[in-house]
């Protein structure tokens, strides 16, 4: 809880930028490329924002990294070979606590309820943030992740308003794990309650996903990005490295790569499938 999400992308994005990595937004990937002759994926067909025209991007490899939309199958994988949940999340902000209670003496770090599922931080402007609780962590349910089921959920009124949310979370986080009349006061006096909402990526079987999908193809999805972010881009950014060079082997999961990724390579669906 002690990390700012968007100011810590904003930083490593800064630092990339400075180390000559180039960010293009607005772009619609319309099609992997592959080699005529090895059939080895080797660039992507794009159309940047307000164009009709493809335009081509080369590359020794491709690394799929687009969280929720992963297992799209424009992207060259899809939901055989990547099986995601569809995992909605909420995270409630309430600004400028209105109590008077010094949150800094009360509140020093991540508080997290198992029980009820649901967690309370404070960030360092004094922002409470409040996640979790079984109306925004998917229920006792998880869906198989597909447009026409998150289309479904979004459209048919099941979808609750901001409002509810962030009272309803406010409600499991003060009866369990927070200072009980900081955020009774907020819910009161609607201290700046504000949501975010986002489909959480989650493999189906709960754990991270790294590695080649085939050749000249990789990818990396994973819950938690804040907490294995560093680590799993350091880890693949070696292991591509390696792959480019032709150190590694990238058809067998087994013959190339950190040994400590292998419960984790995306073949793993592909075997239970088979069996």
């Amino acid at each position: 809880g002690h990390v700012n999400p968007v100011s810590a992308v904003k930083s490593l994005r800064q630092a990339a930028n400075a180390n000559g990595v180039k960010f293009v937004g607005g772009i619609q990937p319309h099609e992997l490329m592959r080699d005529n002759i090895n059939g080895k994926v080797n660039g992507v067909k794009i159309k940047l924002q307000g164009s009709e025209n493809l335009e081509v991007m080369s590359a020794d490899i491709v690394v799929i990294s687009a969280g929720a939309n992963s297992s799209e199958p424009i992207l060259g994988i899809g939901s055989d070979r990547l099986p995601l949940l569809y995992q909605p999340g909420a995270l409630a902000y309430v600004q400028n606590p209105s109590s008077g209670i010094d949150v800094d003496k009360r509140l020093k770090r991540i508080v997290v309820d198992t029980i009820s599922q649901s967690h309370i931080l404070r960030r360092r402007d004094g922002t409470l943030v409040i996640g979790g609780g079984q109306l925004v962590v998917g229920g006792s349910e998880d869906l198989a992740l597909d447009r026409q089921s998150s289309d479904s959920l979004m459209s048919n009124g099941t979808e609750l308003d901001d409002k509810l949310v962030g009272e309803t979370m406010i409600d499991s986080v003060a009866s369990n794990i927070a200072p009980l009349e900081l955020l009774v006061e907020a819910k009161i006096n609607g201290d700046a309650v504000r949501i975010s909402r986002a489909n959480r990526p989650m493999p189906s079987d709960g754990l991270p996903v790294v590695g080649a999908i085939e050749s000249g193809l990789y990818v990396t999805v994973s819950h938690s990005a804040m907490t294995l972010g560093l680590v799993l881009g350091e880890l693949s950014a070696h292991e591509i490295s390696r792959i480019i060079r032709g150190h590694d082997e990238p058809n067998d999961e087994n013959l190339y790569g950190f040994k400590i990724l292998d419960s984790y390579r995306p073949h793993r669906f592909w075997k239970r499938h088979s069996q």
